[in-house]
């Protein structure tokens, strides 16, 4: 997958001028007796912060595919399940680029050439400008670290006793059309039940010793929810892999967090502004 042919070259250029570079198979039944409390688990892992409306994140990333080194800071506010605004700033802190996604339709500003662009969102809409293989509500699943799936049918793989410090299970998603199965890795808690709340340091799907797609969270953090007004277990670190024909590495570092604001409707929206021509994807 490729930045739109448009696209590229101005993003890439953009980045290297900012010296901002170099540097399977079908569904299980439910699970036999045995497997309940992994499946019971999983599913607490599922639930956790899924009902989370908003988040605002900043930060840094250092991106590579094949040969390609890019390294930006960002702004994204999200509301999901799959709207967001991504904002790529430049040396200066101001923005150079930025895509809107609604779900539905996705635009884009490239402030260097001065070009709005816009057109439907389709499956992957992100793939037009991003070369990252995610819908928009996937993008934003894992930022957050919340299961892209829920669980239908699970099993411990190793370590959910309460002496261990690490737990592994391995899960099935009721969706037909996901290749499966993913694979968790929890710490962070006295034992392994859903009342502990184990935190979620790894995911991966495909084979376990050569997944086809694996993050990584190495470091949470207690963030406050304003909806809600509690404090909640929120990523501040994320690595992502995609192994594929052009294997595709992103890390993510998350300088400022807030989560659960109320987000007027202006935020999601992106309008062409005086100067810019307008072409459609």
């Amino acid at each position: 997958m490729s930045l739109h042919p448009r696209l590229f070259p101005t993003l890439l250029v953009f980045l290297l001028f900012c010296a901002c570079a170099p540097a399977g198979g079908g569904l299980e039944s439910l699970p036999a007796e045995g497997d309940l409390k992994a499946l019971e688990l999983a599913r607490s892992i599922y639930q956790r912060n899924r009902d989370l409306p908003t988040l605002a994140l900043r930060g840094e990333v250092n991106y590579s595919r094949g040969t390609e080194r890019w390294y930006f800071r960002f702004e994204l506010v999200g509301r999901r399940p799959d709207a967001f605004l991504f904002t790529i700033l430049d040396p200066m802190g101001t923005p150079a680029y930025r895509i809107l996604a609604d779900g539905s339709r996705i635009k884009a500003l490239d402030y260097r050439q001065r070009i709005y662009y816009q057109g439907a969102g389709g499956e992957r809409p992100l793939e037009a400008f991003l070369p990252l293989p995610l819908s928009s509500s996937e993008f934003l699943s894992l930022l957050a670290g919340i299961l892209p799936e829920e669980p239908v049918s699970a099993r411990g793989e190793s370590g959910l006793s309460p002496e261990d410090r690490a737990g592994y299970l391995s899960y099935r998603s009721g969706d037909p059309n996901d290749p499966g199965p993913w694979f968790l890795r929890l710490t962070g808690g006295p034992g392994f039940r859903p009342e502990d709340k184990p935190v979620l340091t790894e995911l991966s799907r495909g084979s376990r010793r050569d997944p086809e797609f694996s993050a990584r969270y190495d470091k949470w953090g207690k963030h406050p929810r304003e909806d809600i007004g509690e404090l909640v277990d929120f990523p501040e670190e994320l690595q992502a892999v995609w192994n594929g024909r052009s294997r595709i590495l992103v890390k993510a570092v998350y300088t400022e967090i807030r989560l659960g604001f109320t987000a007027p409707e202006s935020v999601f929206r992106l309008e062409r502004p005086e100067g810019f021509s307008a072409r459609e994807l």
